[in-house]
Order: structure tokens, then C-alpha cells, then sequence
């Protein structure tokens, strides 16, 4: 079975999907909560088939989406990035009414994708996919 990672906190005490999912269950939002757990159960089963999986526009992440490809309704979503190897790394989560992305999510996830092409570089691996 192909396998997920995350990124951690800054500080590395947890992953960052860990940090949101647990403040999620804390506001009540449970519901979010098992739908982010399905989402990443299909996308560790499917990769990039994945039904919850889409690119998000002019940037090189993307999304968990219960709404994406006539999934169910409401607003929960994982951001992630996918790796050289094809191995997705989660980089945050969160539910919301509307259907903009939390900037400040989505920038948590492009320092982590810059952080993996800047080591990638670093090793000599070249950093672009």
C-alpha cells in the first residue's frame, strides 16, 4: 500500500494535519474530521486516482476535497504536495462554509514544498518534478 507523509509543526512536536485535526475536533466539527480521515484513507489507496484529488490552480499543490468530483457536501479539505516518487506529503486541513482556501494554510504548504525543492536541490537531485 502506497504510503502518506506530513509535515510537522515548527516546533516538531506534531504534523500539521495532526495540529488541524485536532483543533477541528475541539470546535465540534467531527463530521470534518472523518471526512479528512476518508479523504487521506483514499488517497493512500488511490495516489493520484484518488477521487478527492485536485490540483490547485497556478500553484504546485493540491487539494482534498469532499466537494471535488461529486463527492459529498460540505467544506473539508487537505492540502498537500506530491513528491518526485510520487509519495503525497499532507501539509494541512481544514473545513469551511465557502470555497476559498485559507491563505495562511496554503502558505504553511508552499514553504513546505520550497523546503523539499530546496533539499532536493541541495542533494543534487534537482528540485522541479
Amino acid at each position: 500500500m502506497p504510503r502518506v507523509l506530513q509535515v510537522n509543526t515548527p516546533d516538531g512536536t506534531q504534523s500539521l494535519v495532526v495540529r488541524d485535526l485536532l483543533a477541528m475536533r475541539a470546535a465540534g466539527q467531527r463530521a470534518a474530521v472523518t471526512a479528512i480521515i476518508r479523504m487521506v484513507r483514499d488517497l493512500k489507496a488511490s495516489g493520484r486516482d484518488s477521487r478527492y484529488a485536485l490540483p490547485l490552480k497556478g500553484l504546485p499543490l493540491w487539494e482534498l476535497k469532499t466537494r471535488s468530483r461529486g463527492g459529498e457536501k460540505g467544506g473539508a479539505r487537505v492540502y498537500f504536495f506530491w513528491r518526485v516518487d510520487g509519495v503525497p506529503v499532507l501539509c494541512g486541513a481544514e473545513v469551511k462554509d465557502d470555497d476559498e482556501a485559507s491563505r495562511h494554510l496554503l502558505m504553511e504548504a508552499l514553504r513546505a514544498y520550497r523546503d523539499y525543492t530546496a533539499k532536493r536541490q541541495e542533494e543534487g537531485n534537482g528540485g522541479e518534478e
